[in-house]
């Protein structure tokens, strides 16, 4: 995909999963992923209250990003505001670092006593959530589940070009259903622990 904003014009690879075998997969992975990452706002936001301290700076909407400046305007504290992007982050991330911080959001994420599962009626659920038993009529994947479709979806996802097919071994896989909740999540645990550190 041609990034036409660019000067000079730069290429994005993107994967395709439309009308592929890992399409259901994808989904499943993007659900569990998308509860993960609710969690973590609920445990980072009552941190927050609590300390003062913030640990998460994941937005879902414009709306977020407009308050936080307007509640920096309110107070006069800040003095210089800068935008960064990062042309080639969540392509170059290697596997192993992508799959051991997607673990680690989910192994805080799940716990044994209400947090067993997370549970969808559907591939193509809004509203993913956790629960302690497992919902009849529902796909339901406890940690073990969704760490194993996370990890093999990572090691399985192909570029086909003409006629040569080819694996990718590093990046997140952009394109696929997961990709914004991988990007977030690989982004914060590395921040969340930043952060612990300092304080």
């Amino acid at each position: 995909m041609p990034k036409l904003h660019k000067t000079p014009v730069k290429f994005r690879f993107i994967v395709s999963g439309v009308n592929t075998i890992l399409k259901p997969a994808q989904r499943a992975c993007t659900l569990i992923l998308k509860a993960v990452q609710s969690q973590h706002k609920y445990y980072c936001d009552l941190l927050f209250n609590f300390t003062g301290v913030k640990r998460m700076w994941i937005t879902n909407n414009l709306i977020d990003i407009i308050n936080s400046i307007e509640d920096i305007n309110a107070k006069s504290s800040a003095h210089d505001t800068e935008s960064y992007d990062f042309s080639t982050l969540y392509t170059n991330l290697n596997h192993d670092s992508l799959i051991s911080n997607i673990n680690w959001c989910l192994g805080k994420a799940f716990n044994n006593h209400n947090r067993k599962y997370v549970s969808f009626k559907s591939l193509s659920s809004k509203t993913p959530f956790f629960t302690n038993k497992l919902t009849n009529n529902n796909y339901n994947f406890d940690l073990s589940n969704s760490t194993i479709l996370h990890t093999w979806l990572v090691h399985n996802t192909f570029f086909k070009c003409g006629n040569v097919t080819l694996t990718q071994n590093i990046g997140i896989p952009m394109g696929d259903n997961q990709a914004p909740y991988q990007a977030n999540l690989v982004l914060y645990k590395d921040e969340f622990i930043f952060i612990e550190k300092l304080c």
